[in-house]
């Protein structure tokens, strides 16, 4: 998986975790979730204490990984999803796409599923 890390802008000083979970409108867990997945990695770690910072530049990239996980994807998909998106947008399209598919698919079996018990309960 290739994870992007922006160099930080040294005009902008670096967000520390919690500044960047608000930017993002993620947790600081689900960051450290997230850089323990290497999905998004933090700018700068800070060797003595392991904080961990974050560039603006990244906030993007936390929000698309935040809006991926709302459609119930998993971190493996989103990592190919992302991995994708580094080689093209067309190939991370095409991903979502078949992803899609996959959830009406199963979205359909248990339609079906419940509609068979729904006339089992009905005898």
């Amino acid at each position: 998986m290739i994870v992007h890390v922006p160099p930080q802008d040294s005009d902008r000083p670096p967000l520390t975790i919690g500044e960047f979970a608000r930017r993002s409108r993620l947790s600081a867990k689900a960051l450290r979730l997230y850089d323990d997945r290497g999905l998004l990695r933090p700018a700068d770690v800070d060797r003595t204490n392991g904080y961990r910072y974050y560039s603006e530049d990244q906030v993007d990239d936390a929000r698309l990984i935040g809006l991926l996980r709302g459609t119930g994807m998993g971190l493996n998909e989103i990592g190919e999803v992302l991995t994708a998106a580094g080689r093209s947008r067309e190939e991370a399209a095409e991903f979502l796409n078949r992803f899609l598919e996959d959830l009406e698919s199963a979205h359909s079996g248990r339609r079906l599923l419940i509609r068979h018990v729904h006339a089992i309960l009905r005898k």
